[in-house]
């Protein structure tokens, strides 16, 4: 039992509150005061959310490298003039029963940036029909922009390159490649 006056927890045979000496009152006993309780802070909140916003972009982050990987793949290939391993590895079935070895190796041929990439800077992907569509700006090693688009099909849990496309050339103050044969599959 409590004392009615201070809350103090009194002895079952007290008569009077060791705390606050008041007499005890053993006919309407009461529990002590309930604490407080603690309000959830809008400042977890915000953290939360942040932490959420965090972890969403760094999913995004790493599956849109995922996506891009295999052209990033093949343009290092390329770069150290393995063309039949750029073939090989990174296009699908499809694309190789439409397209030779030797057809491919003429059309990276007609654009030097292919060989002579030092980057590529993607700036829109699309998916739709199990397809993704990656375009971007393939820069070489002269600062040459080519800008290309690429179609990529799941092909047994790997992403592999179902057509290359040569897109209309950059700003005219960029110096480009183009010609007549800009797609494969032609």
């Amino acid at each position: 039992m409590f004392c009615t006056n201070c809350g103090a927890l009194l002895e079952d045979n007290s008569r009077f509150c060791p705390a606050c000496g008041k007499k005890a009152d053993w006919q309407n006993p009461i529990q002590p005061p309930p604490l407080p309780k603690k309000s959830f802070s809008w400042k977890k909140g915000v953290l939360i959310l942040a932490c959420l916003a965090l972890l969403f972009y760094a999913f995004l982050y790493e599956a849109s490298k995922e996506l891009t990987e295999t052209v990033e793949k093949q343009l290092e290939a390329l770069r150290t003039h393995q063309v039949t391993e750029a073939y090989y590895s990174f296009t699908s079935k499809e694309f190789q029963n439409t397209i030779g070895l030797e057809k491919f190796r003429e059309f990276i041929q007609h654009y030097p940036s292919f060989y002579e990439n030092k980057t590529v800077n993607f700036y829109e992907s699309t998916f739709g029909n199990n397809l993704l569509t990656l375009k971007g700006v393939l820069i070489s090693q002269d600062n040459r922009q080519l800008n290309v688009e690429y179609q990529l099909v799941d092909e047994e849990g790997t992403w592999k390159i179902l057509s290359i496309k040569i897109l209309e050339s950059p700003p005219a103050n960029a110096p480009s490649e183009q010609n007549d044969h800009s797609q494969l599959p032609y």
